[in-house]
């Protein structure tokens, strides 16, 4: 598949999604985080159904990713088709950032970089590791939320956790956090170190909730976008700051 095809295919499945992300931003407050909540459930919804039907929901993110990790496993094994299938996803992903082939292949080459969907150990899987954790997390999830200027209705979203959880970590009190919600808070805090390597000021902070024109974010802040697109979208968007660091 040449670049124009990989171009013309990317821009399909992402079309519909643009237009519902430019309807939401137009809702009031109240309805807009309603929305949110509803498009979780319906997520997850969707993923459970999925899986029991044994078949694979794949995102726009996932086919992106799937082509990176290609290019990746390709020019790991010296393979020249690899920077070739790494070169057009780089045009997806990195349109802004011209060098990013370059930077991205010197890194593969010097086993800094791996494919993501190799197998991998599943985080927070152990109970014993949920209820150790929980307590830090939940620090780091409040201090987020306050640097990042969160209401508390988007960081029950964003963290996935309920109403009362959030509300417990607000209070500081001893709470208990399922899997997910850990692997939310572990991507955020990625988020804000990583930014704070990138910005000496608050723009740091602030970032998080400024429209973003970049194609992972389509004119929605990265909270906005991660908040509606989940777990998938929080991993994606650490990739991101973590490669603005790289300088990318």
């Amino acid at each position: 598949m040449n670049d124009e095809a990989m171009a013309g295919m990317y821009q399909h499945l992402v079309a519909q999604r643009d237009k519902t992300r430019q309807e939401i931003r137009r809702l009031p407050p109240e309805v807009r985080r309603a929305y949110m909540r509803q498009a979780k459930q319906k997520s997850r919804q969707r993923l459970r159904e999925t899986s029991e039907q044994g078949r694979v929901d794949l995102t726009t993110d996932d086919i992106r990713s799937a082509l990176a990790d290609a290019a990746i496993a390709l020019i790991g094994s010296r393979d020249p088709a690899g920077e070739a299938v790494l070169a057009a996803a780089a045009k997806l992903a990195w349109p802004e950032h011209p060098a990013a082939t370059a930077n991205v292949t010197a890194r593969i080459r010097k086993g800094k970089l791996k494919p993501r969907s190799l197998p991998q150990a599943e985080p927070f899987a152990e109970p014993d590791d949920r209820r150790r954790l929980s307590a830090t997390a939940g620090k780091a999830a409040k201090r987020i939320a306050r640097a990042w200027g969160l209401e508390d209705a988007q960081a029950e979203v964003l963290f996935a956790v309920p109403e009362a959880t959030w509300r417990s970590i607000a209070q500081s009190q001893a709470v208990e956090l399922d899997q997910e919600s850990l692997i939310r808070i572990s991507a955020a805090v990625g988020i804000f170190k990583a930014l704070r390597t990138v910005f000496a000021d608050s723009m740091a902070d602030r970032w998080p909730s400024i429209a973003n024109k970049n194609a992972l974010f389509r004119d929605l802040s990265p909270v906005e976008a991660m908040m509606i697109d989940g777990l998938p979208k929080m991993l994606d968007t650490r990739r991101h700051v973590e490669a603005m660091v790289q300088g990318l």
